[in-house]
């Protein structure tokens, strides 16, 4: 008996161990991987949200004085749920984490850094940093936001700590799709690039666009996002210039075409070859948070795009969809709380119930004005539908 169970616990222990090496053997394999890209159907799920700014209200409104530190997850918490249903999610950061101390916001922005942290927690893991305040705190505070945003777990693009890094496409991998983000910005508001760091920002030039757009390609990118922090400010339409430049850079091959700057939402354009989407042009997002208050720039956007993907195919765009968000100042407990909230809330939500007549004005204002913009385009997101398993269904199925 003792050497039947002997055998028999020799005989698991074979089992147990080449099975490991069998499980093993196909997740290390090169040719069950390449298997895999080459014929499964795979889908990702992109949301684009817009500036990330912190002005010196929401600095005053994140500090915690009994723990002696600045907290920014009131910021999110009633955002994040909408914010983690995406597989990606990509904003543009509108300060530095340039100095520790001395925080301030407009017109220098310098932000402390847990901001980072609760980015990536919120489910914000990629985020563009070539905008006109990327050099508020010159070139070693261009530098220290990289590596803090490296700390944090964010990856990044637009701006770079040295030359090697900014030779390089950013390639995000995501349900076994290769995503490309690149980023742009018209400049540094009169702040120099000094001629031994040029390569440091990314800066508006067509010709660089269109070859990196190529370089995206030659390392296999399946969707190349490109985001350009340009137009004028506060204005709800995008110049003609805005609208040829970034219909160019469609041409170049972009897939999705993302604007930042105006700080206020811009229409949108899908774009059409053969009758299918094709791409979209999303002109200007508004603000995700900042403590600008007056309308509209107190209202953004958060856009779903969906692609479909059957093994080596050019992934298609399967559904479009948006959030409209609201910027919330809350008085009401005596200590100012600043929060992003979904301006799509209904009646039943606790975000909504917490509002008085005044502010839930201002939240179907929000709603309405971004419908206005982007009506006819896609579909309102509709938190209330769920599939078989429970999650959230965000996008009109194919």
């Amino acid at each position: 008996m003792l050497i039947s169970w002997l055998s028999l616990s020799i005989w698991l222990i074979s089992v147990s161990t080449w099975s490991e090496n069998f499980s093993s053997f196909f997740q290390q394999n090169s040719y069950w991987a390449e298997y895999d890209r080459k014929f499964r159907h795979h889908r990702i799920c992109i949301a684009f949200i817009g500036d990330i700014m912190v002005h010196q209200k929401q600095l005053d409104a994140s500090w915690d004085g009994e723990r002696e530190v600045y907290d920014f997850d009131p910021s999110f918490k009633h955002i994040r749920y909408y914010l983690q249903q995406a597989d990606l999610v990509i904003g543009n950061l509108e300060t530095t984490f340039g100095q520790d101390g001395n925080y301030t916001g407009y017109p220098m922005f310098n932000t402390p850094a847990p901001l980072a942290q609760t980015l990536f927690q919120s489910g914000i893991e990629v985020v563009t940093t070539a905008n006109n305040h990327c050099l508020d705190r010159g070139f070693d505070g261009l530098t220290r936001t990289l590596a803090i945003l490296d700390s944090a777990g964010i990856l990044h693009s637009g701006t770079y700590s040295n030359q090697a890094q900014s030779e390089k496409i950013l390639i995000i991998h995501r349900n076994n799709i290769k995503v490309a983000l690149l980023a742009y910005t018209y400049g540094t508001n009169g702040i120099p690039i000094q001629s031994d760091w040029q390569w440091a920002v990314n800066l508006i030039d067509l010709e660089k666009i269109k070859q990196d757009i190529f370089k995206a390609q030659q390392d296999s990118a399946d969707l190349i996002v490109v985001c350009i922090h340009q137009g004028t400010e506060y204005l709800i339409n995008p110049t003609p210039s805005q609208q040829t430049m970034f219909k160019y850079i469609f041409q170049y091959g972009a897939d999705l075409v993302i604007g930042t700057h105006p700080h206020v939402v811009q229409p949108m354009e899908i774009l059409y070859e053969h009758n299918m989407p094709r791409g979209l042009i999303a002109y200007s997002l508004g603000n995700f948070i900042s403590s600008q208050r007056t309308f509209p720039r107190d209202v953004g956007v958060i856009i779903y795009v969906e692609f479909d993907q059957r093994g080596e195919q050019k992934p298609l765009i399967s559904g479009i969809s948006y959030i409209p968000t609201w910027v919330h100042f809350d008085n009401s407990s005596g200590q100012l709380e600043v929060s992003v909230l979904n301006a799509n809330t209904t009646s039943q939500d606790t975000p909504y119930l917490n509002l008085n007549q005044q502010q839930r004005q201002q939240l179907i204002r929000a709603r309405d004005f971004v419908e206005s913009q982007v009506s006819g385009y896609m579909e309102i997101y509709e938190t209330r539908i769920v599939d078989d398993q429970g999650k959230i269904i965000l996008y009109p199925q194919p």
